[in-house]
């Protein structure tokens, strides 16, 4: 049975507009971090998250049971109307997404079909093309996946001022001992632990390394100090590698 031909339970929702946009905000860093966990930690991915769901549900003033049914839909929402670039976003797709997270989150052994449904929404030319990014012609034509960064980058709200702060420290450091990208990577990984407590096992390295390059780009344009293209190149370069000797151990 495809994922489309089963649509979300429809028993005590909620409407969508009684949902403080905060928690839906929540809920949609809660779906990007479940589309960045490795498949066979999926089990631990939910049962860490698990005190992050009750949170919202109690903040949203639902019962912990219809999480996927009250907060959930409009997190889906958004996230195909970014990707699609429109305001109307199509409703076989939510229900897709909606449906794949609702069967991950109860059948962990099934987030590959959740993250199968992720990649081919955010591969969707209203987002994917270059020219249709965020940052279009500004790092984002350096990116060598789909936008599969954007929205979270914008929903989570990253603390730049911390970026900065790292960024400074490694300049600071001797020049042989210094590494860009381990700096990018400990402001990603502070980032997602700071907003909802995950482990830094629970995150895939490609997705690690595509997130720091897509919160590089968010500091550029927040900073209005871009970094030259030469040295794009060289994080992208050191990126590949870091992911291709991740997954050579896996």
């Amino acid at each position: 049975m495809s994922v489309a031909s089963q649509p979300p339970k429809k028993g005590n929702q909620r409407p969508a507009g009684s949902i403080p946009a905060s928690i839906i905000k929540a809920a949609i860093n809660y779906l990007f971090l479940m589309a960045f966990c490795p498949p066979q930690k999926a089990n631990d991915f939910q049962q860490a998250m698990k005190p992050y769901r009750q949170k919202l549900t109690r903040l949203a003033g639902v019962p912990e049971q219809v999480f996927f049914d009250a907060i959930l839909p409009p997190a889906c929402q958004y996230i195909v109307s970014f990707q699609q670039a429109s305001r109307y976003p199509d409703e076989a797709l939510v229900i897709d997404l909606l449906t794949a997270a609702r069967l991950a989150a109860e059948q962990p052994d099934s987030l590959p079909t959740f993250q199968s449904q992720w990649a081919s929404i955010t591969a969707l030319p209203g987002r994917a093309k270059s020219d249709n990014r965020l940052h279009r012609n500004k790092g984002c034509r350096l990116c060598t996946s789909a936008c599969r960064y954007g929205y979270f980058s914008l929903v989570s709200e990253p603390d730049m001022t911390r970026m900065q702060s790292i960024i400074k420290e490694e300049a600071n450091r001797l020049v042989e001992q210094r590494s860009p990208l381990a700096a990018l990577y400990t402001f990603s990984l502070l980032h997602l632990v700071t907003l909802s407590g995950v482990k830094p096992a629970l995150i895939r390295a490609e997705d690690l390394a595509g997130l720091s390059f897509c919160l590089l780009l968010l500091g550029m344009a927040k900073s209005r100090l871009p970094v030259p293209d030469t040295q794009l190149h060289l994080i992208q370069s050191g990126n590949q590698e870091y992911i291709r000797r991740a997954q050579s151990v896996e």
